[in-house]
């Protein structure tokens, strides 16, 4: 769409506030509005940012056609993936396995059979892949819809979408951020391949039915032993499950993406190209002022010979030459660059050095504050993505349900409790470190034995198994040691021969 297209909507939405804030005020009668909004420029930029997380920077030299009309096609294409490295910061909940407890929605426990198929279905689907990789589209993306796919005996297919795969008509305006109550929701997926082509059709979800469609032709989902058998197994619900980083407009179900991090991606690449262009035009120049009583034309000043080791023979009586040395100002503009992403690293909680590594070393000080602001980005994930565990578990469990060769049915109204993992970031003085946890221990407020499980993602009891037996083994080891080993003088290093 064009920019003037793009600017009148939002003009529109000004003027649909202007008449909303009259007509409370009493000026003018109210009536209904449409507020549009410009949803194939949204799903075209979702799709550069998908493309641009993946390592695909295709749509690049469109942006350089688009900034630099008259030079694009000689200027060097320099690619820097600033998006990857702030979502790698940034999504960190599922880096590192989490630990889940489930139960029962009125807080009994599963039984064994119960649990162990979950720990089944959550390993064979590799639940945990498939959620790190929704944890990182949701950082541009802000918002995903997950899937959830049946693929055989306990185990599934998870798929997370973003909003240039996403379809949905809401069936609450109000609530139109709730998936679970939309009218209908159309995701675009795979349905066939081959080595250069994707056959792509349409997951369909309503309240009554689901089904694949490809070129018009419908098939089931949850039903492998009767395709035709197209309605929907637990009629009333759409059985997906999403979350938002940011909320939606109201009545509409998908979040902005995050423009900033889009635009910050294209602008590195425009920048580092045209640095490149303009220092590789900057060398000097030789040119060749006539005289008088001489000509020169410009065929003759290309076929001169020049070079470090050549003479330049000036043509005509009075003929001289001058060197041009172009002055751009390459130093300022790497300053602006380094400047920019520095501001972007502060503005996402991401350590400044991510993007510009120092030969100096970091100070304990600046490692604890870049572990504060790491851990406020997490809190803040935590809270999208707790509530998304228990509705993940709930779907996983009823598509699982489906399944009539297995006699172990799974309680669909499970609650789960997730621990995310500590990431493994190494402390910049362990000594320290070490003293401050066992200060912790002393007093109570932490124990070595949930300390330990969550640098290690692991449960208690596993923690608690590896404490005892690394203490056992310390006393066994302990005995061999000869008593004054704490006396025994450091080796004298030899002279260099």
């Amino acid at each position: 769409m064009a920019e003037q297209d793009v600017f009148d909507a939002y003009e529109q939405s000004l003027e649909s506030l202007y008449s909303q804030a009259d007509a409370s005020a009493g000026l003018t009668l109210a009536g209904s509005r449409l507020r549009k909004r410009n949803m194939i420029l949204l799903r075209r930029r979702s799709l550069q940012l998908a493309q641009f997380l993946d390592g695909d920077f295709t749509s690049i030299m469109q942006e350089m056609r688009r900034a630099f009309p008259g030079s694009y096609r000689n200027m060097p294409t320099r690619i820097y993936p600033i998006l990857q490295r702030v979502v790698h910061d940034l999504a960190t909940l599922y880096a590192r396995d989490p630990q889940r407890f489930f139960q029962a929605a009125a807080g009994g426990k599963l039984d064994q059979s119960q649990y162990q198929k979950f720990r089944d279905v959550y390993d064979r689907s590799d639940v945990n892949s498939a959620l790190l990789q929704g944890s990182r589209q949701l950082i541009p993306q802000q918002t995903q819809v997950f899937a959830v796919l049946p693929a055989g005996p306990r185990q599934l297919t998870l798929k997370a979408f973003s909003p240039y795969e996403t379809f949905v008509t809401p069936g609450n305006a109000l609530i139109a951020h709730d998936i679970r109550t939309a009218k209908e929701v159309r995701i675009r997926a795979a349905a066939g391949a081959s080595d250069d082509t994707v056959v792509l059709g349409w997951l369909v979800f309503n309240r009554d039915e689901c089904y694949w469609e490809v070129d018009g032709e419908k098939a089931s989902i949850f039903d492998s032993r009767n395709p035709q058998n197209i309605a929907n197994p637990w009629p009333g619900t759409i059985p997906l499950v999403a979350c938002h980083a940011v909320p939606p407009p109201p009545g509409c179900f998908l979040s902005p993406i995050a423009d900033d991090l889009l635009h910050e991606q294209i602008g590195i690449c425009l920048s580092i190209s045209q640095l490149e262009f303009m220092a590789r035009h900057s060398s000097p120049r030789m040119v060749i002022q006539p005289g008088t009583e001489g000509s020169l034309t410009q065929e003759q000043a290309d076929g001169m010979s020049t070079g470090a080791d050549q003479w330049v023979a000036l043509p005509g009586v009075g003929s001289t030459l001058s060197v041009v040395q172009p002055q751009p100002l390459i130093g300022e503009y790497r300053q602006m660059v380094d400047w920019q992403t520095g501001l972007l690293a502060n503005l996402h909680n991401v350590a400044p050095d991510s993007f510009s590594k120092s030969p100096a070393a970091k100070t304990s000080v600046s490692r604890a504050y870049d572990r504060a602001d790491r851990a406020d980005t997490r809190d803040r994930y935590t809270r999208i993505f707790e509530p998304v565990e228990t509705q993940l578990a709930q779907l996983i469990a009823r598509v699982s349900n489906l399944d009539g060769t297995d006699t172990v049915q799974l309680p669909e109204d499970v609650v789960v409790n997730v621990q995310f993992s500590e990431p493994d970031d190494s402390p910049a003085d362990p000594v320290h470190a070490m003293q401050a946890a066992m200060m912790s221990f002393r007093t109570g407020i932490d124990s070595p034995v949930d300390y330990l499980a969550r640098q290690l993602g692991i449960s208690k009891a596993a923690a608690l198994a590896k404490i005892t037996d690394n203490l056992k083994q310390w006393a066994d080891f302990a005995k061999l040691m000869p008593t004054d080993a704490a006396n025994i003088e450091a080796p004298t290093p030899k002279a260099d021969l």
